[in-house]
């Protein structure tokens, strides 16, 4: 081994340490992330959402008083559930964007979403597929919690702020 090997080695493994995302979240919209080098600062998503960012919009029906949140219909907690799914820890810039939620399943103590299937202990909910987690509590007609994505192999994951309301009927 050379030494004119490893100083390059050396350098971008410098380099790489020097980088970093920080997360800015304003009070009812999406987060900006910033990613951050020796060289400056690059903004790697807007803080709203614009047409062709990649950003998903927020449903139109969001409820005024609640920024962020949707309306929930009034009845029993069985029903669909929509909602948003906002990035908290973005893996290292892999998980940027606000990510709409829908056909979220709820019938008596059992809920379906996509290939997620779990049951409701108490108000608490805990489902898992693959390396993705689901958790959180419903309050009355509305659903708060968290996904949790681990990554393979030592490679960061993304945990995403999960905000649904009932809206629609089985």
């Amino acid at each position: 081994m050379t030494l004119l090997r490893v100083v390059p080695a050396f350098a971008a493994g410098l380099m790489l340490a020097a980088t970093a995302c920080t997360t800015i979240i304003p009070p009812g919209g999406p987060p900006t992330v910033i990613r951050s080098t020796p060289f400056g600062s690059t903004v790697i998503s807007p803080g709203g959402a614009m047409a062709g960012s990649g950003t998903a919009a927020p449903p139109a029906n969001l409820d005024p008083d609640m920024p962020g949140t949707l309306p929930a219909l009034a009845g029993g907690r069985d029903g669909i559930y929509s909602g948003l799914a906002v990035p908290l820890d973005t893996g290292g810039g892999v998980c940027i964007t606000t990510q709409p939620i829908d056909r979220f399943q709820v019938s008596g103590d059992r809920v379906q979403w996509g290939l997620f299937r779990g049951r409701i202990r108490g108000a608490g909910l805990q489902m898992v597929n693959g390396n993705t987690w689901v958790f959180g509590q419903f309050d009355g007609n509305r659903f708060n919690g968290q996904i949790t994505m681990y990554g393979r192999r030592q490679t960061p994951g993304c945990t995403f702020r999960l905000t649904l309301a009932k809206t629609g009927e089985l």
